[in-house]
C-alpha cells in the first residue's frame, strides 16, 4: 500500500507522514513547507516535494486586510493545487489530500486510476461558514465571508473522492446533516506526541484556567474572557496564550486586568504553561478538534469545552472535564467555579484526563488511519 499526500500547509500532516513512513507505506508527501521540516517528524526529506513560495505567499497575504486575503488566498490555493497534482506519483496506491486546494489532485488521482480520501479538518464548510457569519454579525463585526469559489471546491471534492476524512463526532454530525451519506465518511482522531506532552511540577498554588489557541471569535476566546471576568475568583488567574488579533482587541480592552495575557509561545515551551494551569477551557464555536486539547489532557489537564470542539471524543462529560453548549456564559462559568470549589473532584478529573491522553497517541492514530485506507482499498 503506497500512499502519496497533498497537504497545503498543516503540521499535522507531517504526523500522518511520519505514521506511515513507519510502516513502509508512505510514496511521498506534497507540502508547501520546506522538506527540511519533514526531519523534524523523521520523514526522510528524499519523499518531499515542497513548494515553499506558495507558503510565503500564504503568509504574507494574511498581514494584509481580509478582503485583499480573500481573492489572494483563492489564487494560492490554486497555485499550490495545480503544482502538487503533478508532483503525485504514477505508482500511488491511495491519494490522502487536504480539503480546500486538491481539485487537481483528485482529478489527477481519477485520471491515474486511483483511490482517494479528501481530508477535512474542520466541519462541512456550508455549516463553518454559516455559525462564522452569525458569530460575527452577533457581535456587530463584518464577516468576510468564505470565498464562493472556495465553497463550491470543497464541496466539488466532497463528492469526487472516495471517502472524507474528519477528527471528531462533531465534525462527522456536520457532514450528515448536510447530506452526505454516514457510509462516505472516515472517522479518525487525531493525536498527541507523549514524548513532548506530559506534566511538569506545578510551581504554586494558584487555580489556574488556561487557553492556548488562536485569538478569534470562532475560538470562542470573548466567551472566556467573559464568564472569567464576571467571576472574579480570587486568588486565581485565567492565562490566555495566543497572538493578538484585531477582532479579539475589543474583548481583550473590555476585560484587560482580569486575565494575564502572553503571546504564543513556541510548541516546546508550551508543556510549562500547561503544567501551570489547574483546567483547560475552550468555548470554540465551531472547528474539527482542537489539537490543545489532547495537548493539555497528556500534561494532566482536565477539560471545560463546547460541544463544537470535538471534545466528546477525547472525554466523557463529567469525567475528564465537562461538555458544555457553545456561547452559554451561565454553564462556562457553573464549570469553571465547580473546578474551582471542588479540588478532590478535579483531581480526579486531572488523572482521568492523564490517562485518557495515552488512547489518543500518534501511534494509535496512526494504527487506526492504515487500518481505515486499506479499507478503502479493499486490502486485506
Amino acid at each position: 500500500m503506497k500512499i502519496s499526500i497533498v497537504v497545503n500547509g498543516r503540521f499535522h500532516a507531517f504526523d500522518l507522514a511520519a505514521q506511515l513512513e513507519r510502516r513502509g507505506h508512505l510514496l511521498r508527501i506534497i507540502t508547501s513547507y520546506p522538506a527540511s521540516k519533514a526531519r523534524e517528524w523523521g520523514v526522510p526529506t528524499s519523499k518531499v516535494s515542497a513548494l515553499v513560495p506558495t507558503e510565503v505567499f500564504n503568509r504574507a497575504i494574511q498581514k494584509l486586510p481580509a478582503r485583499v486575503g480573500w481573492t489572494m488566498g483563492l489564487w494560492q490555493r490554486r497555485w499550490f493545487g495545480k503544482w502538487a497534482a503533478g508532483c503525485i506519483p504514477a505508482d500511488t496506491d491511495l491519494a490522502v489530500v487536504w480539503s480546500g486546494s486538491s481539485r487537481d489532485a483528485l482529478q489527477r488521482a481519477k485520471a491515474l486510476g486511483k483511490r482517494a480520501v479528501v481530508v477535512r479538518s474542520s466541519s462541512h464548510i456550508n455549516y463553518q461558514s454559516r455559525i462564522l457569519e452569525q458569530e460575527y454579525r452577533m457581535h456587530g463585526m463584518q464577516w468576510v465571508a468564505t470565498h464562493p469559489q472556495t465553497i463550491q471546491t470543497e464541496l466539488w471534492e466532497y463528492a469526487n473522492c472516495d471517502k472524507i476524512e474528519v477528527p471528531s463526532h462533531f465534525a462527522r454530525q456536520s457532514f450528515v446533516d448536510e447530506g452526505v451519506a454516514a457510509g462516505r465518511l472516515l472517522h479518525n482522531t487525531i493525536g498527541v506526541a507523549t514524548d513532548r506532552f506530559s506534566p511538569a511540577p506545578k510551581e504554586d498554588n494558584c487555580f489556574r484556567v488556561i487557553y492556548v489557541g488562536a485569538l478569534t471569535l470562532r475560538k470562542g476566546v470573548q466567551y472566556l474572557l467573559q464568564a472569567w471576568h464576571e467571576l472574579a475568583l480570587p486568588r486565581a488567574e485565567l492565562w490566555i496564550i495566543g497572538n493578538p488579533t484585531q477582532e479579539a482587541s475589543p474583548f481583550l480592552s473590555k476585560y484587560g486586568g482580569s486575565f494575564k495575557h502572553f503571546a504564543a509561545v513556541p510548541l516546546a515551551a508550551l508543556r510549562w504553561y500547561y503544567s501551570q494551569g489547574s483546567v483547560f477551557a475552550i468555548c470554540s464555536v465551531e472547528e474539527g478538534l482542537a489539537m490543545v486539547q489532547v495537548q493539555a489532557m497528556a500534561c494532566g489537564l482536565p477539560l471545560i469545552a463546547t460541544t463544537n470542539t470535538g471534545a466528546a471524543d477525547l472525554v466523557a462529560d463529567g469525567e475528564q472535564g465537562f461538555i458544555i453548549p457553545i456561547r452559554n456564559i451561565d454553564v462556562l462559568k457553573e464549570k469553571i467555579l465547580y473546578m474551582y470549589q471542588h479540588e478532590a473532584e478535579r483531581q480526579r478529573m486531572a488523572t482521568a484526563a492523564l490517562a485518557q491522553a495515552q488512547r489518543f497517541t500518534w501511534d494509535a492514530y496512526g494504527e487506526r488511519a492504515v487500518s481505515e485506507y486499506a479499507r478503502v482499498l479493499n486490502v486485506k
